[in-house]
């Protein structure tokens, strides 16, 4: 039912590419945590602080669903299906774009997302990104299982990662005080950024 007609040819099926992203970030669970239940937010503060424009709005009252961009390179919209707090685990389904130079190849993606403590970094994360892609003909397909284009995806979900992540880490080293003063931000906005400096 809901989304499930959509997941289901995950489990199998003719035309699928797997991406498989690690890495450790300088940012704490529970600032990752923040950062992933207010993702608007998270965008904003990833383009203040990095040389991407990022732009995500959410489609719905209960912040489930999503609309984003990563420059003009990845468009999309996506939803969340569902959040294990305990395992720290997040598993996202949507359908979008990307570009590499001149095409721009459609498909649906599933998309978990797990964090854990990093095993050398106290107070640092370690993140595993695992994107599942449908592309939608053989075409396509044999294009994303390219070396080129595989490298050009795991590169732009490694680089999202670091801006995302980063823009947490930036505050702790630059302070907020330039967030508080900066008119881009709303005044809820700048409260969310100063609940957020003050997380362990």
């Amino acid at each position: 039912s809901g989304l499930g007609a959509s997941v289901f040819p995950f489990l199998g099926g003719r035309y699928r590419e797997v991406y498989d992203v690690s890495g450790e970030a300088p940012i704490s669970a529970a600032k990752f945590d923040y950062l992933a239940a207010d993702l608007p937010l998270a965008a904003k503060l990833a383009t203040r602080f990095s040389k991407t424009k990022y732009v995500l709005q959410y489609l719905d009252p209960g912040a489930r669903r999503f609309r984003a961009a990563r420059a003009d390179r990845l468009t999309g919209e996506a939803e969340i299906l569902f959040h294990d707090a305990p395992m720290n685990w997040r598993t996202y389904y949507g359908w979008g774009s990307s570009k590499l130079g001149p095409w721009r190849l459609h498909g649906s993606a599933y998309v978990d997302i797990r964090i854990g403590p990093a095993p050398r970094t106290p107070g640092a994360i370690a993140y595993e990104v695992r994107v599942r892609t449908r592309p939608v003909n053989a075409m396509v397909n044999a294009i994303m299982g390219l070396g080129l284009f595989r490298g050009y995806v795991i590169g732009q979900i490694r680089d999202t990662m670091k801006d995302l992540v980063g823009a947490s880490a930036a505050l702790s080293t630059q302070g907020v005080e330039a967030i508080l003063k900066d008119p881009a931000f709303t005044l809820e906005e700048r409260e969310k950024v100063r609940a957020l400096a003050g997380l362990p």
